[in-house]
């Protein structure tokens, strides 16, 4: 980018990733860049604790989990059924077994998923939790256990997204390190509304390349922060990042 940034003259920066206004010296772009991927990754981070730890409350706020008592208990019988839903009809796995809790048989017919239907069999020795003062309240451990698949899921999701902001950050910043800083003007600015009654600026303004040729574009002003303030009158300069025929920006 060349040197010649504007000192007095009335001068503005519209981001096009986030149509903020940023006001006063033309910022450094590879820095800005790096503070959005550290954003970015906070997101992704946060959102992986958090769904970590609203799994490990729903499964700590249960008396199984807090006051429930192991034992082994055999499976006995398996099945599966269809239950009608108006999209279809759905399968449900079931797993029957038996254990020994304060001197008794007991006998359950619980809903497993179609991973643990598939890993047991009639034989087959599990592991259950069950309360002592009530053992028909008991269910089957693995049943209990976090399931990592959805943080891992998010966690690629988040990554992937990275990696594609990053390689779009990189060719933006590629571009704006090739930009020329020249001058242009205000054509005119209107005050208009929007569908949702929120008032914005469409700023229409010129410049010559470093070509010669004209140009004349317009660009939306939105935000709180820029309806504040009076839009450029007619005739004021404005400044534009100029890196090609397609790509400016209007400073």
């Amino acid at each position: 980018m060349s040197a010649g940034q504007p000192s007095t003259e009335y001068y503005f920066l519209v981001e096009p990733r986030n149509e903020g206004i940023v006001r006063g010296e033309i910022p450094h772009y590879h820095r800005t860049s790096r503070q959005q991927i550290r954003n970015l990754v906070l997101i992704v981070a946060l959102g992986i604790v958090g769904l970590i730890a609203v799994r490990l409350v729903f499964a700590l706020g249960d008396p199984l989990a807090s006051f429930g008592v192991s034992a082994l208990a055999t499976v006995v019988e398996r099945y599966t059924e269809f239950e009608s839903q108006m999209d279809g009809r759905a399968t449900e796995y079931h797993l029957i077994y038996e254990f020994e809790a304060e001197g008794e048989t007991y006998r359950t017919d619980q809903w497993v998923t179609p991973t643990l239907y598939n890993r047991y069999f009639a034989g087959d020795v599990l592991t259950i939790r069950y309360l002592p003062a009530n053992p028909n309240d008991n269910e089957i451990s693995e049943a209990r256990s976090i399931s990592f698949a959805p943080i891992l899921c998010l966690g690629g999701v988040g990554l992937g997204v990275l990696v594609i902001f990053s390689l779009y950050q990189f060719k933006q910043n590629q571009k704006l390190r090739r930009s020329v800083l020249v001058e242009g003007v205000v054509i005119r600015s209107e005050r208009l509304i929007d569908t949702l009654r929120k008032p914005y600026v469409r700023l229409t303004f010129g410049f010559d390349a470093p070509n010669g040729e004209r140009v004349e574009s317009s660009t939306l002003l939105k935000g709180e922060r820029w309806m504040g303030d009076q839009p450029p009158a007619q005739g004021v300069k404005v400044y534009v990042l100029y890196t090609d025929d397609r790509t400016w920006q209007i400073l």
